[in-house]
């Protein structure tokens, strides 16, 4: 009785009970030619919660008290990693006497792209009435590819 007001107590309802109890057969072998059945109706009193004394408040939820708003992600789509396998044309030297051609073999160029995120998150602050979650940004910086190139030429 100590925190709630007589507007936030829950009301529970009076549970009534009604039964009605009925005896047993009485059969008597001796003396009655028809056996009995006595009935009797007894009434339960209700069962009586006094509301002012047992007091449940009820659990309020303001939708304005709390306010989340929607989380929203901006973020870039990098291809992780781009495999391409590059074709480099016959080239044809001259010597003395015949042609030769030689040939280089394909070279393979792997581009690996790092993706670097940095998420700020603002501070939370706390109001007694009101908690505000503020929108978390997403920044992300795209690292400059890497380009491995191997490029193996026999020697004349």
């Amino acid at each position: 009785r100590c925190c709630t007001s007589p507007s936030e107590v829950l009301h529970v309802p009076v549970i009534q009970h009604e039964e009605k109890i009925v005896q047993n057969r009485v059969e008597m072998m001796v003396g009655v030619p028809k056996p009995q059945v006595i009935e009797k109706t007894t009434e339960v009193p209700k069962l009586q919660i006094d509301e002012e004394i047992i007091g449940v408040p009820k659990i309020q939820i303001d939708e304005e008290i709390i306010k989340v708003p929607n989380i929203q992600h901006e973020e870039k789509i990098v291809q992780n990693r781009v495999e391409m396998i590059v074709e480099v044309p016959k080239i044809q030297h001259r010597c003395r006497s015949s042609r030769r051609e030689e040939k280089i073999v394909q070279n393979q160029v792997k581009m690996i792209a790092e993706v670097e995120k940095t998420i700020e998150v603002p501070k939370m602050q706390i109001n007694e009435k009101t908690i505000e979650v503020p929108k978390i940004q997403h920044e992300e910086k795209i690292v400059q590819d890497r380009a491995e190139i191997i490029v193996e030429v026999p020697k004349p």
